[in-house]
């Protein structure tokens, strides 16, 4: 819904397969959960740089163009 909202406003991309980027989104959650309770220290994305890089990275794919 919340992807949906975002198209309707404008906010995010009118070419967003919705059902798909709700997928890949839940999988990037797994996964940093699953590194978050890992005790590989090689895996430890649990850093403010590490939840800031990802949102960037995140918004970056959702946003329109201006």
């Amino acid at each position: 819904a919340l992807l949906r909202r975002g198209q309707a406003r404008g906010e995010f991309r009118a070419d967003l397969d919705v059902e798909s980027t709700a997928e890949v989104l839940r999988a990037m959650q797994v996964g940093m959960m699953q590194h978050l309770l890992s005790d590989d220290p090689a895996l430890d994305v649990s850093g403010e740089r590490h939840l800031a890089a990802a949102s960037q990275l995140l918004v970056a794919g959702l946003r329109r163009a201006p």
